[in-house]
């Protein structure tokens, strides 16, 4: 049995906000829904996850989010499962959830965006370096094996 941290299942690119810094590209307005792959279920009993996070664009706007957390529960029903919504139709989750799952809203702010673009940008700049063979690994402090 392989065990991992996390799954996440994208659902849906329907969302009914369109925010610049989405990050699941929403902003696109691609839309559409996903069906469930049963070509997936042969990881049943072979992999585990501590979570699982069914989201998407507005993971709450798909018609059939009952039968992907029906799905996910019997895949993998010791995982601790979230859905996660920006919180616009909470009306919309059904009551038999709230034993089995738990409700993420996902918010955007200046702040993450601000760091993110910072990270985004010292990634392009360093991405292209090139670490010489001759390098003495030994004569750079912090580094263990």
């Amino acid at each position: 049995m392989i065990h991992l941290p996390e799954l996440t299942v994208y659902i849906s690119h329907t969302c009914d906000l369109a925010c610049e810094s989405c990050f699941t590209y929403n902003n696109l307005n691609w839309g559409g829904h996903f069906d469930i792959d049963s070509s997936v279920e042969v990881l049943k009993d072979k992999v585990t996850f501590d979570e699982i996070f069914i989201l998407g664009g507005e993971a709450t706007l798909h018609p059939k989010l009952d039968k992907w957390t029906e799905w996910v529960e019997y895949m993998w029903p010791d995982s601790k499962k979230w859905i996660v919504t920006n919180g616009r139709h909470l009306d919309k989750l059904n009551s038999r959830w709230f034993d089995k799952w738990q409700i993420e809203i996902s918010a955007h702010y200046s702040g993450y965006l601000e760091k993110q673009e910072a990270d985004i940008i010292a990634f392009r700049r360093d991405e292209n370096l090139v670490i010489p063979d001759n390098i003495d690994y030994r004569k750079l402090s912090g580094l263990s094996n």
